[in-house]
Formats: C-alpha cells, structure tokens, sequence
C-alpha cells in the first residue's frame, strides 16, 4: 500500500470524433503539481467553475454526469471547449475531487475562478 501523500492532477481533453455521432477522442495528462518528468500538458486561462466532492471509482462517472446535466444549467454556465482539471487527494480514508471545468458564465458566479497557471 502506497504511503504518498499529495494530490494527483488529471488534465482531460475530449474532442468530438467527427465522422461518428456521440463519440469521442479523450486524451489525459496525469501527473503531480511540480513533477519533473514526463511531458508538460497544458490547459487555458481563464473562467473555470470549481467543484469540490467526494468520489469513488464506482459512482464518479454519476457524480460527474450530475454535475454537467444539472449544476451547469443552473448556474448559466457553458462548457468551453478547453481541457478541464481535475485534483485527485487522499483526506482521512476518502477521496477527494476537485475538479475545474472551463466555463463561460452568462453572470459572474462566485464559484467560478481564473485560473493563470497553465499546464501541469
């Protein structure tokens, strides 16, 4: 069992297969903040919503569609065709996401943050 502590960065990029309906080309960086090797894996400034919960291998996919089907909406915000980042840690026996969608908001939301830094 791995004794590491820290957090796991995942850096997604989905992009629309274009002779094939509903699917898509996913590619992800993975990595940790200041890690020297391996490729750099950038992501844009700009508005991105934070979104902070819990997680499990069995119902992140559930957590994550909830996430775009409802909180999205709801908040007037839409998905920029950007790769999102996503902040994996360990806390007291549970996993934790932090995940940081790219986003243009119709109304300044407080959840929504700049982001600066742009790679992993």
């Amino acid at each position: 069992k791995s004794q590491r502590q820290g957090e796991l960065w995942v850096v997604t990029r989905a992009t629309p297969v274009s002779d094939k309906k509903y699917h898509y080309r996913v590619v992800n960086g993975i990595g940790i903040p200041g890690g020297q090797e391996g490729k750099v894996f950038p992501y844009s400034e700009g508005k991105y919503l934070k979104v902070r919960f819990e997680t499990e291998r069995e119902t992140h996919i559930e957590q994550m569609y909830y996430l775009y089907l409802n909180i999205l909406p709801e908040m007037r915000a839409v998905r920029r065709a950007e790769p999102e980042v996503l902040v994996l840690e360990y806390e007291q026996g549970k996993v934790m996401c932090t995940l940081y969608i790219p986003v243009v908001v119709e109304e300044q939301q407080p959840d929504a943050v700049s982001v600066k830094r742009n790679h992993l």
